[in-house]
């Protein structure tokens, strides 16, 4: 991973994406929440890289990586230019089924 990668916006939003607590509050853990992983093709780029506390097993990083319902919360929060990276990458369809607009009980 590009160290750099991410950096500006984690310090920039000062706060968790998700949760919205500042990084003090979330217990001092942030990290980098890839949108595309990297596994499925998603670059190391500041469109790819939402700022989160926690790790990817813990706090709102965890629940991202696990959870369709927590990306069906974080896709209002995203900017334009990460709808758009993601769009692009993988394709409106994978995109929207992997960051739904609502989930249904059933779904």
């Amino acid at each position: 991973m590009d160290p750099d990668a991410g950096m500006a916006k984690l310090r920039r939003e000062g706060r968790c994406r998700l949760c919205r607590r500042s990084w003090h509050d979330a217990g001092g853990i942030a990290s980098r929440h890839h949108l595309i992983p990297r596994g499925q093709g998603g670059d190391d780029v500041d469109q790819n890289l939402i700022p989160v506390c926690g790790t990817g097993t813990t706090g709102c990083h965890g629940e991202l990586e696990h959870s369709v319902h927590a990306r069906a919360r974080l896709r209002p929060m995203l900017f334009p230019d990460e709808l758009s990276y993601g769009m692009i990458k993988v394709g409106p369809g994978r995109f929207n089924k992997r960051y739904p607009q609502e989930v249904t009980d059933a779904g």
